[in-house]
């Protein structure tokens, strides 16, 4: 392991270098890897438009059939499409069972109709930065104790490598497989993937290297030792990026939240080394949890956004304000609406979801897409086929609301 950190219970391929992992397929795994994209080519030639000239077309700004539509299963929703919503087949299998993982997001897209597989982080770093971490049956491994407690920690600690170390490696695997399952059976030129390469640096720093209390604190309380820490998990974020691209990811995100920090600790502690990462990823886009309103400029002046093709927020920054920031730097919005929102009644979700679809094509010339995520595991995935149902539904274009 590298550095000193610990994975309760972790799997024997757990620090091997991606390009060294072998899971090999059965010749009944193979058949329902066929059948799963067989199901997702059907879906994609129904419409007008491939998901790849829709998703090209949207980062241009330029016409397209429908808005585009995905979904943010992560590796704790997407297994429920594999389970048959069994709850048997749990999370914890698809973190440890790199080929559970792969058929669980080709099972989601091909069971929602979702234009473009959106795959999320194996690890936020919980033991690559000398944690102590365990794996949670239905959740994302957590940490349970801080390996940097310290400054002398922070000095002998040494940038893990996503390529070689600890639970990367199988994230890598499964987005290569998926590249050519996809070459394979036809979607090659129809279906880009996509990939997160959260945590941010400084949530890094927060949530795997120091534990949220004192990370979160520290640029306000010791700052020359945060940008000691910021600096080695920037370097990180930069390697994961470039890691995912190398493993076949076409369209390379990483969740953010801002506004965790006030606005004036952000732009003098962070905002900089979210530039740096975006430009040297480098990043198609960010994707926003909570209000970012206070935030965006500072991030924008910081160069954040200059290579980006896109900028995803979650309904809690108001839609209008973003549509708007997002116009003012032509760069493509999608608006994505959190878990709360379709476990509401279906009648409140169409109302929704017409609303935000009308706000988000005011401004022709402009991408538009509208996202769901991170669902929750026990939402039902009727919930799902409706958000699906109604973006299609009334995303069409011309669009009339």
């Amino acid at each position: 392991m590298v550095n000193w950190g610990s994975m309760e219970d972790a799997p024997k391929w757990f620090n091997t270098p991606w390009t060294k992992l072998d899971f090999p397929f059965s010749e009944e795994e193979e058949l329902e890897i066929e059948r799963y994209c067989q199901k997702i080519k059907q879906n994609i030639e129904k419409d007008k438009m491939t998901p790849w000239e829709r998703w090209n077309a949207m980062v241009n700004g330029q016409e397209v059939d429908m808005i585009h539509v995905q979904i943010h299963p992560e590796t704790t929703y997407s297994i429920k499409a594999l389970d048959g919503y069994a709850d048997a087949v749990k999370p914890i299998d698809s973190f440890k069972h790199p080929k559970l993982f792969l058929k669980a997001h080709l099972a989601s897209i091909a069971r929602f109709g979702s234009f473009v597989p959106q795959i999320y982080s194996y690890s936020y770093g919980e033991s690559e930065w000398g944690g102590k971490a365990k794996y949670l049956e239905r959740a994302h491994p957590v940490m349970i104790e801080p390996g940097v407690k310290t400054p002398e920690d922070v000095d002998r600690l040494v940038v893990p490598d996503p390529r070689k170390d600890g639970a990367y490696p199988g994230m890598l695997w499964m987005i290569h497989n998926m590249k050519a399952a996809f070459k394979k059976y036809g979607l090659g030129e129809m279906i880009p993937v996509g990939a997160s390469c959260c945590t941010p640096p400084e949530w890094i720093v927060g949530q795997s290297m120091r534990g949220l209390k004192a990370g979160f604190l520290e640029p306000m309380k010791n700052p020359d030792l945060w940008h000691k820490e910021i600096r080695k998990t920037t370097d990180f974020a930069i390697q994961y990026a470039k890691a995912l691209r190398e493993a076949g990811a076409d369209i390379v995100w990483c969740c953010q939240h801002h506004s965790a920090w006030p606005p004036k600790v952000f732009k003098d502690h962070i905002a900089q080394y979210c530039g740096e990462f975006a430009k040297k990823g480098p990043l198609d886009g960010w994707a926003y949890a909570g209000n970012q309103e206070a935030h965006v400029q500072i991030a924008a002046d910081a160069g954040a956004y200059d290579p980006c093709q896109f900028l995803q927020f979650a309904t809690e920054t108001p839609v209008e304000a973003m549509r708007k920031f997002t116009k003012e730097i032509n760069k493509a919005y999608i608006c994505c609406e959190p878990d709360k929102a379709i476990l509401t009644d279906l009648p409140t979700l169409e109302a929704t979801v017409k609303q935000h679809i009308k706000i988000g094509t005011s401004t022709p010339g402009v991408g538009f897409g509208m996202a769901v995520g991170a669902i929750d595991y026990w939402t039902p995935p009727q919930n799902v086929d409706a958000f699906i149902k109604y973006v299609k539904q009334f995303g069409k274009y011309p669009i009339n609301l």
